[in-house]
């Protein structure tokens, strides 16, 4: 039996403070039973580096036992394939422990909304933990999902800090908007304070997004790039890449607009439903942060002012309109940075150049 190409596929549910964990093994050998979902091999573990060296130690015995009971060859160990779905913090966190641990593992943090219908798809009732690493671990077998490209250190810091930026100014917003409603001195006091405080760590956090920006190349030409483009500041450039990675790393238009969350889904059925809207998939940010520079790029370019004029001549709405020329912004800041040229409004076609 070849198994060069074959793959041992693992599937964890990710908690807080544990993790469940099942193994689906290929079919190898004709005496092999085909599993069931929910007779595939599964165990608790906690989410420390102890339960992270506890669950390899398992996968390891568990794949011996498997060749010793099927086979009286000898075989390497098959390549370990984990899967899981993203959970946040805690995915990155286990994924990073694994990683450490056993560098020549792969893992996929995967998107939960096709785990979830796969699930459907397999008429599965319940939903424990259990079951859903059961789950996770066939559809691994079965789908085979791929690891997305990961970033950079210095990305990732990148995106922590503007996350946490970005949500020190929304509290800084809301607790001026209280302020200005409040009549108590003591009252008022203690927001001024507060205030000062958030300003104080959002200047923090500016200075090391600019450390970082300068000491990186390839991140800081990448800024300048996009900041050539009337609208985009240093923030919203910042926060584009945290969110999305280096621009140049999608080969196509579809896919940083699928990314972004700013490709249309049509959903046609009969004559009674026809509806086309934003997919809204992907971060948040990114859509609300090209939707304030919109505002204030219209007006300086006129290509965008012109797609905005003509979506609303269709008979769409004013927030139909602004999405496109949101997704045209995202596509002709992608074109310059691939292409790696500032921003020039007479070449208009720079959204399509690569």
């Amino acid at each position: 039996m070849q198994i060069q190409n074959q793959k041992l596929w693992v599937g964890i549910d990710v908690g807080s403070k544990s993790f469940h964990a099942a193994l689906d093994f290929p079919q190898l050998f004709e005496n092999q039973p085909m599993l069931s979902v929910s007779d595939l091999p599964e165990r608790e573990f906690k989410l420390t580096n102890a339960g992270t060296k506890s669950f390899l130690s398992w996968v390891q015995a568990l794949q011996s036992d498997f060749f010793a009971l099927y086979s009286e060859d000898p075989f390497d160990d098959l390549p370990l394939h984990i899967v899981m779905e993203s959970t946040g913090v805690y995915s990155i966190q286990l994924e990073k422990m694994i990683l450490a641990l056993f560098p020549y593992a792969k893992v996929v943090i995967a998107n939960p909304e096709p785990i979830k219908a796969f699930s459907i798809s397999l008429n599965i009732k319940n939903k424990t933990d259990k079951i859903d690493a059961q789950v996770i671990a066939r559809y691994g077998r079965e789908r085979t999902p791929v690891a997305k490209r990961k970033m950079s250190a210095e990305m990732e810091k990148l995106r922590s800090y503007a996350r946490a930026r970005s949500f020190l100014k929304d509290q800084r917003i809301a607790l001026g908007n209280y302020h200005d409603n409040i009549i108590d001195s003591l009252a008022k006091r203690m927001c001024t304070n507060v205030a000062k405080s958030i300003d104080k760590e959002i200047a923090g956090l500016d200075r090391e997004i600019d450390k970082i920006v300068l000491s990186a190349p390839e991140i800081k030409h990448e800024v300048d790039i996009m900041t050539s483009m009337p609208g985009i500041g240093q923030g919203t450039a910042v926060m584009l890449l945290g969110e999305l990675g280096s621009l140049k790393d999608y080969p196509t238009r579809q896919k940083i607009t699928a990314m972004s969350g700013l490709n249309p889904v049509r959903k046609l059925s009969g004559t009674s439903v026809n509806q086309t809207k934003l997919s809204k998939k992907g971060s948040p940010l990114v859509r609300r942060f090209l939707y304030m520079c919109s505002k204030t790029a219209m007006p300086r370019i006129p290509v965008l002012q012109d797609l905005y004029n003509r979506v609303l001549a269709k008979g769409n709405t004013r927030m139909q309109a602004r999405c496109a020329v949101m997704r045209k912004m995202l596509l002709i800041l992608r074109g310059m940075v691939i292409a790696d040229k500032e921003f020039d409004k007479n070449y208009q076609n720079i959204s399509k150049s690569a």
